[in-house]
């Protein structure tokens, strides 16, 4: 099964997890699905993730936290969302998830290793 954006894809079915107050959702497997979750579970935005292999599919069981984050999403298929290390937004209380060319990193991250990049999501 694919999708023209996997990341919105994966975005929009959290928000509407906590929407219906759900702890828990599986959507299908992709590695840079894997690393972005991995990046919400080291800021415990996230309870925690696994892998399901089923026969024909690989897919991810997501547990989310009982706390109101927003999902959203920054860069598009269609406009891509790029920006210098001193351009990244320094918003307190909100996540921001960079992809550099040294891997996925968090906007804290980003700055203090003084590295751009594109600007995929942001939880708040």
């Amino acid at each position: 099964m694919s999708t023209i954006d996997p990341i919105s894809n994966l975005v929009t079915s959290i928000n509407n997890k906590i929407a219906l107050n759900k702890t828990e959702l599986v959507v299908p497997y992709s590695r840079f699905r894997k690393e972005i979750l991995n990046k919400l579970k080291e800021e415990n935005v996230i309870a925690n993730y696994e892998e399901i292999n089923d026969e024909k599919y690989t897919q991810i069981k997501i547990y989310l936290l009982k706390k109101p984050y927003r999902f959203a999403i920054i860069s598009k298929p269609g406009r891509k969302i790029y920006a210098k290390y001193s351009e990244i937004p320094r918003k307190k209380r909100e996540l921001i998830i960079l992809s550099t060319s040294t891997g996925l990193l968090t906007a804290k991250q980003a700055i203090k290793k003084q590295i751009g990049g594109e600007l995929i999501m942001e939880v708040s």
